[in-house]
């Protein structure tokens, strides 16, 4: 592979695409700490410590507190199996070197996985981390849900977001 300095061989789809697998990891990130802030009753100045955390800790930490809600093992379950590869999938387009092929085509090494890809790959990350923050953000309604029965013993949460759920909001 040819690396010439400073110049990446993608083009504005492909970036858009890279955009898109960082914003949608990001979502997901989101979604499970302000998940968590609501199942720990924690206040913004808490889960402002705990978003710093890594992706993997927030899912470990969340495994804790789902066992004791019945109704958010299916959901937590898909997160679980599906988080590790699509941010390994996200990671590896992101932190990689790009540079030209032998058929001047974009071409991709990730020293920390010692893995050759190609542009394709920035697709399957992008997809990867939309079906992620889609199953985190069902996570959290899930968790709005429960709420909103009364299910969950913490104060409602003090922050500005808050979730449509049948009977009315949950504030996160």
């Amino acid at each position: 592979m040819t690396y010439e300095t400073f110049e990446v061989p993608l083009l504005e789809r492909e970036l858009a695409k890279l955009g898109s697998a960082t914003v949608y990891e990001a979502n997901a990130k989101t979604s499970l700490t302000l998940a968590w802030k609501r199942l720990t009753g924690a206040d913004h100045e808490n889960w402002l410590k705990y978003e710093r955390k890594q992706f993997g800790q927030i899912v470990s930490d969340l495994e804790t507190e789902v066992v004791n809600y019945e109704k958010l093992k299916v959901a937590f379950q898909r997160i679980v199996d599906t988080h590790e590869d699509a941010r390994d999938l996200r990671n590896m387009v992101v932190h990689a070197v790009w540079g030209f092929g032998a058929e001047n085509e974009a071409r991709l090494y990730c020293y920390r996985r010692q893995k050759a890809a190609t542009s394709n790959d920035i697709d399957l990350a992008a997809e990867a981390c939309a079906k992620l923050a889609g199953e985190c953000r069902e996570f959290a309604y899930q968790v709005a849900l429960l709420a909103s029965e009364g299910a969950i013993a913490t104060e409602p949460g003090t922050g500005k977001i808050k979730v449509k759920v049948p009977t009315g909001l949950v504030t996160f």
